[in-house]
């Protein structure tokens, strides 16, 4: 909470209106609740440990009302009909002495207006610090709303600045289940100061209310990391051309380029907001998802006829070969024969993955080589990647697992979750996670490891695929039905009479059992 650095004393809070003359036992049923207090919690167990407090050693300090004809507005409060006064300051005391079951309570009446007692009603909770974040903020906008005051002035008054007021102000904006967060304590002020700025989007605030769930972050960093991600998952890049986005898509992310420029109304159109990011520097977003969208759908499928059509233009004259002819069909074979060597390709670096990790299961790995596997795991470029092997494979060893968000880690977490892992587990822990993380995906954008770091990690574990290979139907069913006749003329299995569909083919080889691999799988990217 702000603390406030006015010199009046909380128990002197009127005393520039009224002297010990005015000081009155008043009946507590002539007394009405003043609805310029800011304060709405009150403790009950304090309230009855005041009321014991107050019959025990009887009432140490006045309350503070005025009388009702200086209010300048219906209020009709409990007691309407017997009531002369209403409160300004001394709540607690009042509720303290009904619960006590007292008769009158000792009183300073003072002559005041609405203006002044707005000011007296909430300075006393004020300076006791007794309002909470959401509290302060109501008050004082009930000082700037109904007491006159400008932001200016209220900050000299309480001695704040006028950013400190309008940052408690910007509190009043956010949906109620923040608001409570804030006074609960389940986040601090200045968590909830992050999210002032969202307040026109309320998307954004439930989003990452459902993202974080009872499990809130555990520092501010982790926090603002938080709400970046809401705000990309709630909003879609709109730079033309730009570089791939990482976009959030119906719970599921994926990589793309915007394929569209956005028009000057299609702009207003998008609601366009600036975010900051950690990482990047600011960029413009579009809130509206589902235009974004539709004009993304209409921009791809452009981008895709312009593809086709330049890839039509095959032959030096620019002309499309016409269909059937020996330039289409020569084309044809190549773009086959390339997309088979990269298929190819990719299933050799799964099948040295699969055997590396087959080498650290059978704990065949030799503690240099282990050293050095770990070395190269620290050194990659996706923490947050490593960070859950290391999490997953310590709770399965026993170890409990310390969520902090739906799809974040921080070190913290890690290091409490492996740290609860046993001394003799420790090579337990290691072998899991090194055969985690060679066998990720080697073709994405975020992996760690990439396909010539697999083939280093092989040779260095005497992997040899050209000795241990053995056929497979998922390595046949990467080619065609040409290719897989390539594959019978390769392995001399054309006296056996292997015909008919590609699935008949595929179960002739495998009943044929090659032993020999393949050249173009030995080959393969300048393989072994």
């Amino acid at each position: 909470m702000i603390q406030s650095t006015a010199t009046v004393a909380p128990d002197r809070v009127a005393d520039n209106v009224a002297g010990d003359d005015n000081v009155h036992h008043i009946p507590v049923d002539q007394i009405v609740a003043s609805p310029f207090n800011p304060r709405s919690a009150f403790d009950l167990v304090e309230l009855q440990q005041l009321a014991d407090s107050l019959v025990a050693d009887g009432q140490m300090q006045n309350i503070v009302v005025r009388p009702r004809n200086r209010v300048s507005r219906v209020n009709d409060g409990n007691g309407t009909g017997k009531a002369r006064y209403e409160l300004v300051a001394g709540e607690r005391r009042w509720r303290a002495a009904q619960s006590a079951g007292l008769a009158s309570i000792r009183a300073m009446v003072v002559d005041i207006d609405d203006k002044k007692a707005i000011e007296l009603a909430g300075m006393e909770n004020y300076q006791r610090a007794q309002l909470n974040d959401v509290e302060q903020a109501r008050w004082f906008e009930t000082m700037i709303e109904q007491a006159g005051y400008t932001q200016t002035k209220l900050g000299e008054k309480l001695g704040i600045t006028q950013a400190q007021v309008s940052q408690r102000l910007a509190l009043l904006k956010l949906p109620n289940d923040w608001q409570t967060a804030l006074i609960t304590g389940v986040i601090p002020f200045t968590w909830a100061r992050e999210l002032a700025p969202w307040t026109d989007h309320p998307q954004i605030l439930k989003r990452l209310r459902a993202d974080i769930g009872k499990d809130v972050p555990g520092s501010l960093n982790e926090f603002q990391g938080a709400l970046e991600d809401a705000i990309e998952a709630m909003s879609r890049p709109i730079a033309s051309g730009a570089n791939v986005q990482f976009e959030y898509n119906d719970g599921n992310y994926r990589w793309t380029t915007v394929a569209f420029k956005p028009t000057k109304k299609q702009k207003e159109e998008l609601q366009l907001i600036t975010v900051k990011r950690a990482w990047g520097g600011p960029q413009k977003r579009a809130l509206n998802i589902e235009l974004w969208d539709k004009l993304q759908a209409a921009g791809e499928k452009r981008r895709a006829q312009r593809d086709a059509a330049a890839a039509a233009k095959r032959d030096q004259s620019g002309q499309a070969a016409p269909k059937g002819s020996p330039a289409q069909k020569r084309a044809t074979v190549k773009k086959q024969t390339e997309q088979l060597e990269r298929k190819i390709y990719a299933w050799k670096i799964r099948w040295y993955q699969n055997r590396i990790a087959e080498h650290l299961r059978s704990d065949s790995v030799l503690l240099p080589t282990k050293l050095r596997l770990l070395l190269f795991f620290a050194s990659q470029q996706s923490p947050e990647i490593r960070n859950q092997d290391l999490i997953a494979s310590a709770s399965e060893l026993g170890a409990r697992e310390k969520k902090r968000g739906k799809s974040w880690y921080t070190r913290a977490d890690t290091w409490g979750t492996i740290s609860g892992v046993e001394q003799l587990q420790l090579d337990d822990l290691v072998r899991s996670v090194l055969e985690r993380w060679v066998q990720h995906d080697t073709t994405s954008y975020r992996a760690d490891l990439q396909p010539p770091d697999v083939e280093a990690i092989a040779d260095d574990l005497g992997i040899d695929i050209a000795t241990e290979w053995e056929l497979d139907r998922s390595y046949l069913e990467l080619h065609t039905t040409a290719q897989l006749q390539a594959l019978i003329t390769d392995w001399m299995l054309v006296r056996r009479g292997i015909k008919g569909k590609r699935t008949d083919i595929i179960d002739g080889i495998l009943a044929a059992k090659p032993t020999t691999p393949p050249k173009a799988l030995i080959k393969a990217k300048g393989g072994r």
